[in-house]
């Protein structure tokens, strides 16, 4: 954040690193959120990580993480180009992202939607996967805040693109994305950790074991 403001990248200013400066500050602000969310939910509990998760849960989980952070980072960007040059109309937003004379951040502002919604149906497959192969009651419960709220999101995205992105819908829009964010972290910290006051679902899980997926 400091830095954004030493280099002179606030405003209506642009610099060649602004991408970059912003792009990092989100990442930032993503890391601080989740360590202070962990801090919060380790010290509420007699919980232990462990790596005990399946490989496959691992493996998810950590694609989930880099989505989560990708998406952000052009959600960023299309923010920051809808700011520097705004549109009076959709279609006239539209027709800019297709002009190949169009400022670099206009033309790659398209990649923010389509990563939207890919990631969107993953985190979705995620929430469930992880959910049966962990069997726990809290695994579940963030799970579905996460699912729900990416559905919530993607309506929000969508009403912010139909209004040519006012600055209250782009604030909401950014606090559902930061929700999403500690609702992962907090289905991630459940299912890599043990809590003997974490009850069992009633399904069997998938897997309860990382020997169970050799």
């Amino acid at each position: 954040g400091g830095g954004l403001v030493l280099t002179g990248n606030t405003a209506g200013n642009w610099t060649p690193t602004r991408p970059y400066w912003t792009a990092g500050h989100l990442i930032n602000t993503f890391i601080l959120m989740a360590f202070l969310t962990l801090t919060a939910w380790y010290a509420s509990g007699p919980r232990r990580l462990t790596f005990t998760a399946p490989r496959r849960v691992w493996v998810l989980l950590f694609v989930g993480m880099a989505a989560i952070f990708i998406t952000g980072i052009t959600g960023s960007m299309s923010a920051l180009s809808t700011m520097l040059f705004p549109s009076e109309t959709l279609a006239e937003g539209i027709a800019k992202d297709f002009d190949p004379d169009s400022h670099i951040l206009l033309r790659l502002r398209i990649l923010h939607p389509i990563l939207s919604i890919f990631t969107a149906v993953f985190l979705v497959f995620l929430s469930d996967t992880v959910k049966k192969a962990s069997g726990r009651v809290s695994v579940a419960k963030w799970g579905n805040w996460m699912s729900g709220l990416v559905l919530v999101q993607i309506a929000w995205g969508a009403a912010t693109l139909l209004m040519l992105a006012p600055i209250v819908m782009q604030l909401g829009h950014l606090l559902f994305a930061d929700l999403i964010w500690l609702a992962f972290v907090l289905m991630a910290a459940a299912a890599i950790s043990e809590d003997d006051h974490d009850p069992v679902l009633q399904a069997e899980p998938l897997a309860t074991s990382s020997s169970s997926e050799a």
